[in-house]
């Protein structure tokens, strides 16, 4: 059937309606067209913030390289003091040891020297006493 054959109040109601679909189908287009728009700004986005993460980590890393830097220095620095302190606690002990031997070597000349000095003392006693002894034998 032709449109002029077609009764007037269909054809209205066709173009009506074929209006309304062309609404329809260029809304349809329109909605796909900005969701495609939102798809690329959501595509971009995720690329900017893949960047950010990108450059955040390499930040990341470049910090986490220098924390262990200072920290390996720190452990450097922390052993060269132990082995310091060990070797003056070393030192101070040797010295100790030395000074507790001359300590008890004097402590042992000095012992002698008494004993000694105590001899020659017992030694005088028995020598002035043989002089008495021989003051008296020459004065009876």
């Amino acid at each position: 059937m032709d449109d002029e054959m077609r009764p007037p109040a269909e054809a209205v109601r066709l173009r009506l309606r074929l209006e309304e679909l062309q609404k329809l189908r260029d809304d349809a287009q329109r909605e796909r067209d900005e969701m495609q728009q939102e798809m690329y700004d959501v595509m971009d986005r995720c690329g900017e913030l893949k960047g950010q993460v990108e450059k955040l980590e390499w930040s990341r890393d470049g910090r986490l390289e220098q924390e262990r830097e200072r920290l390996r220095a720190q452990l450097v620095q922390s052993q060269q003091r132990t082995e310091a302190a060990e070797d003056r606690a070393r030192d101070e002990a040797s010295r100790r040891d030395e000074a507790e031997r001359r300590e008890l070597e004097a402590r042992g000349e000095r012992d002698q020297m008494e004993q000694e000095m105590y001899s020659v003392m017992d030694r005088c006693e028995e020598l002035r006493n043989e002089l008495r002894r021989g003051k008296q034998i020459v004065n009876e």
